[in-house]
């Protein structure tokens, strides 16, 4: 079984068809090209504060350890993450109301498409939060390392990895959180759960 492999996926069962951010559902998509989808709320953390949230098209961590930009006015599509930090972690989030993902636990993977401009030399990780402090964590930065930097990659992670890892899926209310340290510059879009490949069980016990 393997944990994390980068697929194509040509159809999503809770994106509507005509790719207008009015018609998803919002319980399981969250992320748009660079349109975070409400009630979802984008923010940043580190040490100094851990919710920092977005009110312009613009945000930073207090002393800038990371910094979004929504609207970079380049040709790449999605959000700019910048994070220039020695020692400290910083993190964006997408966080807002609780919702019960338990009963798709073992049928659907958190999908994102990401595109690394810079070289990944820190551990970084994709989580989902259930109320500070739980949240489960799934570790990529073996994946991203291994891959062409400048082209866009859709990730798929096994919606039962983050419960496995702590995560309570009950009661999700950051349903993505990604997180590292040091000097990283990355995209993301298109942020949202799709089915997964039947053969594939994820971290489900055999």
């Amino acid at each position: 079984m393997k944990l994390i492999k980068l697929i194509i996926v040509s159809s999503l069962f809770f994106v509507s068809s005509t790719n207008s951010t009015e018609t998803v559902n919002s319980k399981f998509v969250y992320l748009q090209e660079n349109k975070v989808i409400s009630p979802w709320i984008a923010s940043v953390g580190n040490k100094a504060n851990w919710y920092v949230p977005a009110k312009e098209d613009r945000l930073a961590t207090i002393g800038g350890d990371l910094k979004v930009a929504f609207n970079d006015q380049t040709k790449l599509s999605g959000i700019a993450l910048q994070w220039n930090s020695k020692t400290d972690i910083a993190s964006f989030s997408l966080s807002g109301p609780i919702i019960d993902l338990s009963k798709i636990e073992d049928a659907v993977v958190l999908m994102f498409d990401i595109y690394i401009e810079s070289k990944v030399k820190e551990p970084i990780a994709v989580a989902m939060g259930c109320g500070d402090p739980c949240k489960g964590k799934v570790h990529i930065r073996k994946l991203l390392t291994k891959q062409t930097r400048k082209k866009w990659l859709t990730i798929p992670i096994p919606l039962n990895c983050f419960s496995k890892n702590g995560a309570d899926l009950t009661k999700i209310n950051a349903p993505f959180i990604i997180e590292t340290k040091g000097k990283l510059k990355i995209r993301l879009k298109n942020i949202q759960l799709a089915r997964s490949e039947k053969s594939d069980l994820g971290c489900k016990k055999q």
